[in-house]
């Protein structure tokens, strides 16, 4: 896309990468010291709004070294990702085991909650090593290096030709998540829901990166998709576990039968393997009720085509790059 508004857009765009470049590596050593479980998940969002925003702005940037980028980010990403699901997870059976469920769920309960802590202690490794190989390849500094000169420090926080580039955008991330709305009716359906909260996540990030040209017309809208990003998690959560603890309870046969030569010792834990899966198979019952009443509300409220027209009529006054 060259033509004259490249410019302004392009110190748009290099100003907003940094930023985000700027808050993945402000929690570097929080991260490395592993003792606030918000470290990874703050860094791990910096990480996606970073990937979203080089994607976003891919046109202005150069291609070899984007790829290069984005490669490099998308490890990190993958690791941070693996290592907050087991904190997230790791946190709900403390807080179940903490509400005194019965005695009989207890052993079987503790022992999901080992083997998760377990794994959490290798997935330290893994984020460490993404960390390295972020700061081996030079990511973060070659972002600034190539960036910072792209900024034009007389440009307005928000040029008026970047308007019809944002809209385009955010109209198409829209689309593309009003189109799994069919699937929502269908509580079978869990890659299309699990599908959904990506899309949804892309369209949040994408109206966060343009909000200072849209003032005071994003907040509701960023505050819906939340809210629908929560619910569509707390869904996918719900059917992980529904899915893995099959898998998890037959891993413990096998350690069982081999420690032991027999299942006799697994008996104790059954309970508590049973006691989970009903409580996670009730609470995705739960969500998937809530998030269909609020969906419902949404549409009534015209909330979709509002946000739509949001991005087909003027915004704000028309602003001159300087």
């Amino acid at each position: 896309m060259k033509d004259k508004s490249s410019k302004s857009i392009r110190s748009f765009g290099a100003q907003t990468i940094l930023h985000h470049a700027q808050a993945l590596e402000n929690e570097m050593e929080g991260v490395r010291a592993a003792n606030d479980m918000e470290a990874i998940h703050r860094m791990r969002v910096a990480s996606r709004r970073l990937r979203t925003n080089l994607r976003i702005f891919n046109d202005y940037l150069p291609p070899q070294r984007t790829r290069a980028w984005l490669k490099s980010i998308r490890k990190l990403t993958r690791a941070l990702g693996n290592a907050r699901d087991s904190d997230v997870q790791i946190a709900l059976l403390q807080s179940i085991l903490a509400q005194q469920p019965p005695i009989t769920a207890q052993p079987g309960l503790r022992r999901i909650l080992l083997r998760l802590q377990q794994r959490r202690t290798k997935q330290q490794t893994s984020v460490l090593q993404a960390l390295q190989t972020l700061e081996k390849e030079q990511t973060l500094s070659q972002l600034q290096q190539h960036l910072v000169g792209r900024i034009d420090p007389d440009a307005p926080d928000c040029p008026e030709k970047i308007l019809p580039f944002a809209a385009q955008l955010a109209i198409r991330r829209l689309q593309e998540l009003l189109h799994y709305e069919p699937f929502l009716q269908r509580p079978e359906c869990i890659v299309e829901h699990h599908e959904m909260r990506i899309a949804t996540k892309h369209l949040r990030y994408t109206l966060e990166t343009f909000a200072p040209c849209y003032p005071d017309q994003l907040s509701q809208p960023l505050q819906t998709l939340r809210q629908l990003q929560n619910y569509l998690g707390q869904l996918h959560d719900c059917d992980v576990w529904l899915q893995t603890l099959p898998f998890f309870l037959e891993k413990e046969r096998q350690r069982t039968m081999h420690y032991f030569g027999n299942l006799r010792p697994l008996k104790r834990l059954l309970p508590g393997f049973e006691f989970f899966q009903n409580e996670r198979s009730q609470e995705r019952q739960k969500i998937y009720q809530q998030l269909l009443e609020r969906w419902q509300t949404w549409q009534e409220t015209g909330f979709w085509n509002e946000l739509e027209q949001t991005f087909q009529l003027p915004s704000t006054p028309p602003v001159e790059d300087v």
